[in-house]
């Protein structure tokens, strides 16, 4: 299935002790999550092209099995017997989806409308995967009152923070990297004030990552940056 030589790369998943691998006799048939079948095309037996080209489909063996390994990628859906056993078995794919939802926070730069900063929250309240956390940016300048915006968000029912920018000379960016130092979750998101976010939004991307296993490090909308991989924004810093 590609890769003539079989050449296990350093990153890669084995689908051996995973309690989702169906096995025929000693050989492996499929995955259970429908991780092998993103890539690999039983009928024709070859690899389907994927949007990550470098990913691949090797079949291995030992003196007891034969398995698939996914190459040059994670599988996020890999659980093993020790796993099973502290669920039951008939809720082990809807624990496993659970445990693979997107961890992000969400910093939202206020307009001069206390309004603006109430659309934007509730509309991330009403995702099916909420942030994790949630920042508020008062630059310099703006004219809400403090106790007013923390006012709303006592109600909101998730962990926050009122970021109030003293420096003029601040960029947003600066004020981002304030907030990451403090809450590294694997991402942000980042809006203005008065935007309205879909409410599939955050499932969908969550359905990207975790299901068709593709990599991104920064979603862009309107030419700006909407969700951003915390690492990739370390490593460019």
């Amino acid at each position: 299935m590609t890769n003539p030589n079989n050449q296990i790369e350093r990153l890669h998943t084995s689908c051996q002790n995973c309690i989702f691998a169906k096995y025929v006799a000693k050989k492996q048939t499929k995955c259970l999550m429908d991780r092998i079948e993103i890539y690999f095309d039983y009928n024709d037996k070859k690899c389907i092209k994927h949007i990550n080209n470098d990913i691949e489909i090797i079949e291995v063996y030992n003196d007891q099995q034969e398995f698939f390994v996914i190459n040059n990628t994670k599988c996020h859906y890999k659980r093993n017997e020790s796993w099973g056993k502290k669920v039951k078995k008939d809720n082990w794919k809807k624990q496993v989806k659970q445990e693979n939802r997107i961890k992000y926070q969400s910093i939202i730069f206020a307009t001069s409308k206390l309004k603006d900063v109430i659309t934007t929250i509730d509309s991330l309240l009403a995702q099916s995967i909420p942030p994790q956390y949630i920042t508020v940016v008062r630059n310099v300048g703006n004219t809400i009152r403090p106790a007013a915006i923390t006012e709303y968000l006592q109600t909101v029912g998730l962990p926050w923070k009122l970021e109030n920018a003293v420096d003029s000379e601040l960029s947003n960016l600066d004020i981002i990297d304030s907030v990451l130092s403090k809450r590294p979750y694997p991402y942000y998101s980042i809006f203005n004030a008065g935007t309205i976010i879909p409410p599939d939004f955050f499932q969908s991307i969550n359905t990207q990552i975790y299901d068709k296993q593709l990599k991104f490090a920064v979603l862009i909308h309107d030419k700006l940056p909407v969700v951003v991989s915390t690492s990739i924004h370390y490593h460019y810093e």
